[in-house]
């Protein structure tokens, strides 16, 4: 269906060039520029495009999805989840340099779900944990993980119960406070008495 301005018309047959150039973009062709200058309209503005910003995130996990869609239903599991996110993510160099900072902004929307009171709730009541099961709804995409915080869990359905495990692999103990102590000098005096005794 055609829109009545002159702006954009979708047709091939109506565009110009690798540019994208449209041939009847509202200017007057004949070498009347004065005309064009004078009603403020130049081919830059009428051909500009309106961008928008995508959360990176999603467009790791679109190609996920078509990365997880050629597994059979018998290899998806969570570890084969968990590679296949670290395969999308250096699919897209552009986003992403490390598998490190993907992971840190798949948690950043997680915590969306695991600020709503009803989806701990939920996930409680399913004796589920939490976090993976944001984890795993977060790789479902944006629509369903607002579908999600809109409408509660209990509408998405029996497949929640399958997100038993978490994705994200804290093996190297990035967040532990266990396995590093800021040293003080009492600290440090202490090992060195424990050392020389």
């Amino acid at each position: 269906m055609r829109k009545s301005n002159n702006k954009w018309r979708p047709y091939a047959h109506e565009q110009k060039g690798a540019q994208g150039v449209r041939k009847n973009s509202g200017l007057k062709s004949d070498g009347d520029a004065a005309t064009n200058a004078s009603k403020g309209k130049t081919a830059m503005s009428q051909n500009k495009k309106s961008s928008r910003r995508v959360n990176p995130v999603y467009v790791v996990i679109r190609k996920f999805k078509d990365l997880w869609a050629a597994y059979d239903e018998d290899m998806q599991n969570t570890k084969t989840k968990r590679a296949t996110l670290n395969m999308a993510v250096r699919l897209c160099p552009k986003y992403y340099s490390d598998s490190f900072r993907f992971w840190q902004d798949l948690l950043d929307e997680a915590n969306l779900l695991l600020d709503s009171k009803r989806f701990e709730k939920a996930c409680s009541a399913w004796k589920l944990e939490p976090k993976a099961v944001a984890e795993h709804l977060v790789c479902e995409g944006k629509a369903t993980l607002n579908k999600v915080l809109k409408e509660g869990l209990e509408n998405y359905g029996q497949k929640a119960r399958m997100f038993t495990e978490r994705l994200y692999d804290d093996s190297r103990n990035l967040y532990s406070n266990t396995g590093s102590e800021t040293k003080t000098p009492e600290n440090a005096n202490s090992s060195e008495v424990e050392k020389s005794a």
